[in-house]
């Protein structure tokens, strides 16, 4: 239901505001896409009027979006260069917008019923955001032929709207086109064009392009959607029928006062774009925080944006999405998880402890007695000068290995060995996966984390308690983190 007296006045004010800026980001990123503006004008239309009967959400505004533009701004280009001797280049150009799009939503709607939206899980965050700074690289370089066509000095004032009109005005007053050469927006057809299917022999050649921008258009929806799913508990004021009238203002920039911008200038559109560009631009600023909080996140955001500036954008993106699920797969090596099924009593903890042993894929009590003897090995060699100390670990100058001595400290001094392991006097850092000198072998693990699922365990008596802990010890001697999870309240203080 509708509330006319809490949300008319603010859907009038959102509607107004939203179109003026809709007609000119609508110019803006016609460019973008290597067509006249005026088609602009049409793709801040439709998709508004159409989201206002079909779509779901109170809060998102649909319409032209600078990375899509630029994508299939860049397969316009590839299919028609450019050629000031083809008369009929801008129409060509236009099929081949419509087409590529049309094949876009054609991948879209064939993904999602399939129901493949899962795809987008591994678009992360930091992979998005090291995308869209790229994309926006991509578009500010893709700028500077139309916004370096004319030297502007700087001014400020309070609305992008504001300098639309006076740059506009001062063209038409001064002919900047007829005395100095300037682009300018040129021509703008009063009404809509007449409705033309897309050209079916320009989807073979832009397969991949057509792909790409689906997956890429679902993503940038999708994290949208997401934000404001976050933020659903907010009050906001905006909904559908904002975008109605933010379409009948674009309707009405386009039947009727269309010829007012007829004299911008085409340098002014782009630093519309420019400006569009800051909130991604800004998106660098994630980079110190990412190192900080996870090193993985930060070299997806670095490779990401690398290579979709040196790669292009759909290139760049497969390698993101690629160097993303290597580090999914890297991340998670090293941790185990053991669902214990029955209660852990006197009975079966001796039971318990060989199968969790087995699922670690070491005995942890055997790897701690052979690292003290290879700790007690290398603090003797280096107390007789065999082994000398660098930054990055140790030298061997003696391969001379006596195995007795290295025995005798198993059978001597066997309950030493279970102590933890103790390096605080040593001037290195020892790596126990690495290779040791003088030939030292320790078993490498490459557990670092164990998780416990005591969800269906239903009691726990004090030898279950006993051993549990003993072999917690065990574990965390040889550098391993014990989780349990899903364990009764009642046993916590363990």
């Amino acid at each position: 239901m509708y509330r006319i007296k809490e949300w008319i006045v603010s859907d009038i004010v959102s509607g107004i505001s939203t179109g003026l800026v809709a007609v000119l980001q609508g110019l803006a990123f016609a460019l973008l896409v290597n067509v006249s503006p005026g088609y602009g004008l049409y793709a801040a239309f439709f998709p508004v009027i159409i989201y206002f009967f079909l779509g779901t959400s109170k809060h998102i505004s649909v319409g032209p979006f600078p990375v899509l533009s630029l994508m299939v701004g860049t397969a316009v280009l590839r299919l028609v260069p450019d050629n000031p001797a083809d008369p009929d280049i801008n129409e060509k150009r236009v099929v081949v917008a419509a087409s590529v799009t049309v094949l876009a939503g054609i991948f879209q709607l064939a993904l999602g019923l399939l129901q493949v939206g899962f795809i987008v899980i591994y678009l992360s965050d930091s992979l998005i955001s090291g995308f869209t700074t790229a994309a926006a690289i991509h578009v500010l370089i893709s700028q500077l032929k139309f916004v370096l066509g004319l030297t502007v000095e700087p001014f400020s004032g309070p609305l992008a709207l504001f300098y639309t009109v006076i740059a506009t005005g001062v063209s038409y007053g001064f002919n900047f086109q007829q005395k100095y050469g300037v682009a300018i927006v040129g021509k703008l057809e009063k009404g809509f064009q007449p409705p033309m299917a897309p050209s079916i022999s320009v989807f073979k050649d832009c397969v991949a392009d057509g792909f790409s921008i689906g997956i890429v258009g679902f993503a940038v929806a999708f994290s949208v959607a997401k934000v404001y799913s976050i933020k659903h508990d907010y009050v906001i004021n905006g909904n559908q029928v904002a975008g109605l009238l933010s379409a009948i203002i674009v309707m009405i920039v386009t039947l009727a006062i269309g010829f007012l911008l007829e004299p911008l200038q085409k340098s002014v559109l782009a630093a519309l774009v420019v400006i569009n560009l800051k909130g991604m631009l800004m998106q660098f600023n994630e980079i110190p925080n990412l190192f900080r909080k996870d090193k993985y996140d930060c070299l997806v955001w670095v490779v990401t944006f690398v290579a979709a500036v040196l790669l292009g954008l759909d290139l760049g993106l497969a390698a993101g999405v690629g160097f993303e699920l290597l580090t999914v797969i890297q991340e998670p090596q090293g941790i185990k998880i053991f669902r214990c099924p029955s209660p852990i009593f006197f009975a079966n903890i001796d039971f318990f402890r060989d199968k969790l042993t087995a699922a670690a894929g070491f005995n942890p009590l055997r790897v701690l007695r052979k690292r003290n003897k290879a700790l007690r090995k290398i603090k003797k060699l280096l107390d007789k000068g065999e082994l000398h100390t660098t930054p990055k670990g140790v030298i061997c100058t003696s391969f001379d290995t006596n195995e007795s001595d290295y025995e005798e400290i198993d059978n001597n001094h066997i309950e030493e060995l279970d102590k933890p392991i103790n390096t605080a006097d040593l001037p290195i850092v020892i790596d126990w996966n690495a290779d040791l000198p003088n030939n030292i072998k320790v078993p490498r693990i490459d557990l670092h984390s164990l998780i416990i699922d005591f969800g269906a365990v239903s009691f726990i008596d004090m030898s279950g308690m006993k051993g549990l802990k003993a072999i917690m010890k065990e574990f965390i001697k040889v550098d391993v983190d014990v989780y349990i999870a899903g364990i009764d309240s009642k046993y916590h203080p363990i």
